[in-house]
C-alpha cells in the first residue's frame, strides 16, 4: 500500500521516462512516443493512470487510490474501467495498439512490454542500407533529441 506521501511524490513529479520508448510529460499532460513522433494529450486522470503503470503500480485498488486520492473510497469499478477504456481509445486514435496496456485478470493493469518495445522499431524504408550502424545510431539519437526538445518548448 502506498502512503499519502508517496502518492503526493508520484503525482508531483515533472515526468517519467521508460528508456527511450515512452515518456510522460506530467507538467503538460502529454504521453510522448519518440520513435513514432507521437504526442498524445491526456487529461489529469489519464496522466495519473499512466504514472501508476509506468511505476509498476499494477493493483486496481492502488491505482484507484492514486488516480482519485480524495475520492478513492467512493470510486467504483465503473470509473476505473471507463478510464482504462478512454486511455486505450486514445492510444488507438493515435495509431498505437490498444494492447499497450494489458489487463491482469482479477488484479489490475500492466504495460505490455512486447508492444512497448515494438514502438521503438524505426521504419526500415527511412534508413538506407548504405548507412553504417554508427550513422544509424547517430540519426536515431538526433531524431529523438529533436522530438523531445520540441515537446519541451
Amino acid at each position: 500500500m502506498h502512503t499519502d506521501e508517496k502518492i503526493k511524490n508520484l503525482l508531483g513529479a515533472s515526468g517519467f521516462d521508460i528508456s527511450y520508448l515512452i515518456k510522460l510529460d506530467c507538467e503538460n499532460n502529454k504521453i510522448i512516443i519518440p520513435a513514432r513522433a507521437i504526442v498524445i494529450k491526456v487529461n489529469e486522470y489519464q496522466k495519473r493512470l499512466m504514472i501508476c503503470i509506468m511505476n509498476n503500480i499494477n493493483c486496481k485498488r492502488e491505482i484507484i487510490r492514486i488516480v482519485w486520492p480524495d475520492k478513492h473510497m467512493y470510486v467504483n469499478d465503473n470509473n476505473y474501467h471507463q478510464l482504462v477504456f478512454q486511455l486505450r481509445r486514445l492510444f488507438q486514435k493515435n495509431g498505437l495498439s490498444r494492447d499497450l496496456i494489458s489487463t491482469i485478470p482479477f488484479y489490475g493493469l500492466t504495460i505490455n512490454e512486447n508492444r512497448l518495445k515494438s514502438l521503438s522499431r524505426f521504419n526500415d524504408d527511412l534508413i538506407t542500407s548504405t548507412l553504417s550502424e554508427t550513422k544509424i545510431n547517430e540519426k536515431k539519437t538526433s531524431f529523438l533529441s529533436n522530438i523531445y526538445a520540441k515537446q519541451k518548448q
